[in-house]
């Protein structure tokens, strides 16, 4: 209701002379449609995308082009609405060609439906799949367990979107095949697609037989991702070797005591690549181990470009004994790695309230640069650091008298003095590290800058009501030395005339109590 409300009040506006321009409504119809961080925004975003249509017939192109452009049917959509929407696609092909990318959601209704081939070609007959002529990417998700593998009929079904010949990037997560046969079969239909994306996907029987995969087998592959799946390996052996981009990680802790070690040994088979992507989610002990297994087994000397990306990590320690960057620098040492241009580094960083971020950032980053790939840096590799890391610092009171409250950081072997004044903080951090000789580099920083700051400090935001009592109290301290100071110029203009008059010594003792009130009520005011 809310929203319909707030449109109804924009179009009232729009027929006064106030109205905006309409490239302004058209930016808000915009950033509705890319507002995908709410839980339910599968849901709202249509929704307010249909409103905003029938709003003003001067949005409807636009709210139209957006409303198909990413459509996402989720697993709590009806079957009764997937078939409507089909229909749709069937009578109105000029909005089918708008859709760009479409997302499906297989869960417990969906998927229970989509388990009778009749049910399934109805519900989105090959017709309607026919017209999705602009469609670019194909994403199904099966989000509940449906048996020992999925049902012929549910994968019919999903593999029947083979014929929007338009498609170039397809993903699959969640499924379970009885086998890579099945995987191959259905797979050899989407011979138009360049990206493919497989997550979280297992099989009973892992084992192909050579004979089923051919040269015309998916040929114009060429980014391949594998994340979460069973016996990566497996898949790595199925895939055309003329892939150019991979990204491999993180592997499952979803294994049977039956199934083989993880091995990366057909990575050897890929001597076309130009980049490699592996990826860990979390950083810790053995998290990252099976990066210098996977670099071991590439044969590619075109590769050009290494990404590692870590989970978030709470200190210059963890990166450093768990991020394995000390022996991937040895082994990006050497061939085939010589012709390497860039090392990409992403790394998420945990960020306590009342740390520094920016020194936080700084030494982590410098860690990885001077230190942990130490070689690659010597020769000319060009390493790229991107830290990213959650909110900043937020000084919040746990107490009346205690209203900034400061721990120590998450970082081994570090010395930290912070002094806060009424105007200017200053911080003296030591940190040692271990090296990879087994000493340790130490790094010193000595910093002082005004605090609180408008941006830096959140004073803007959630510190507001801090910083208002801190500059409160500054000026307050302010205040009582200029009167402290007047007060004693009073005093010895009264000595020095020996004056007996009680007028001067009325107006410094005035001065003296407001001196002190002022005092007293910075110090409440910093306390």
């Amino acid at each position: 209701m809310g929203t319909t409300t707030h449109l109804t009040l924009i179009r009232h506006g729009m027929e006064n002379s106030s109205a905006f321009p309409l490239e302004i409504y058209f930016e808000i119809i915009d950033s509705i449609a890319s507002d995908k961080t709410q839980w339910d925004a599968s849901i709202t975003i249509p929704a307010t995308l249909r409103a905003c249509a029938l709003t003003c017939s001067a949005w409807l192109e636009r709210a139209r082009h957006r409303l198909y452009e990413d459509v996402e049917i989720s697993e709590r959509t009806h079957p009764d609405q997937i078939w409507s929407f089909a229909q749709t696609l069937i009578d109105f092909p000029a909005s089918a060609a708008l859709v760009k990318r479409l997302c499906v959601h297989l869960g417990e209704v969906g998927a229970e439906h989509w388990k009778n081939e009749d049910n399934a070609l109805a519900e989105f007959p090959p017709e309607a799949i026919r017209q999705l002529t602009g469609l670019e990417t194909l994403d199904f998700e099966c989000l509940d367990w449906v048996g020992p593998g999925c049902e012929p009929s549910l994968l019919s079904a999903v593999f029947a979107f083979s014929i929007a010949t338009s498609a170039r990037t397809l993903l699959l997560a969640g499924f379970t095949f009885k086998s890579l046969a099945v995987v191959v079969s259905h797979l050899k239909n989407f011979g138009h697609i360049q990206s493919l994306h497989f997550i979280t996907t297992s099989w009973i029987d892992p084992e192909v037989p050579a004979s089923e995969i051919g040269p015309d087998f998916l040929p114009n592959l060429t980014y391949l991702e594998l994340s979460g799946n069973v016996l990566e390996d497996n898949l790595l052996q199925i895939m055309p070797p003329t892939i150019r981009t991979l990204k491999l990680g993180p592997p499952t802790d979803y294994h049977e005591d039956t199934d083989p070690d993880e091995s990366y040994a057909a990575l050897s088979r890929y001597t076309q690549l130009e980049s490699l992507i592996l990826n860990t989610e979390m950083l810790g002990e053995n998290h990252a181990d099976w990066f210098s297994e996977a670099l071991s087994f590439v044969r590619s000397p075109g590769l050009h470009t290494i990404t590692f990306i870590y989970g978030h990590v709470d200190s210059v320690e963890e990166v450093a004994k768990y991020s394995q960057l000390l022996a991937l620098d040895a082994i990006m040492s050497n061939e085939p790695f010589l012709d390497v241009q860039r090392i990409l580094v992403e790394i998420g960083v945990h960020v306590e309230q009342e740390e520094d971020v920016a020194t936080k950032l700084q030494l982590i980053e410098r860690y990885i640069r001077v230190d942990a790939l130490r070689q690659c840096q010597q020769r000319g590799v060009q390493v790229q650091v991107n830290c990213q890391h959650g909110p900043g610092k937020v000084l919040m009171p746990r107490s009346p008298s205690r209203r900034l409250v400061v721990h120590d950081a998450d970082i081994i072997h570090k010395a930290v003095v912070v002094e806060y004044g009424l105007s200017r903080r200053c911080e003296l951090k030591v940190v040692e590290i271990p090296s990879g000789d087994g000493g340790h580099i130490t790094y010193t920083n000595y910093d002082c800058r005004p605090f609180p700051l408008r941006v830096t400090d959140g004073c803007e935001k959630e510190n507001k009501q801090f910083c208002v009592i801190w500059g409160t109290a500054s000026y307050f301290a302010n205040l009582g030395v200029g009167f402290a100071v007047v007060a004693c110029l009073a005093i010895g203009f009264g000595v020095s005339t020996h004056s007996r008059r009680r007028r001067i010594w009325k107006s410094v003792s005035v001065l003296v109590a407001l001196h002190g009130e002022f005092c007293c009520r910075s110090r409440r005011g910093s306390d």
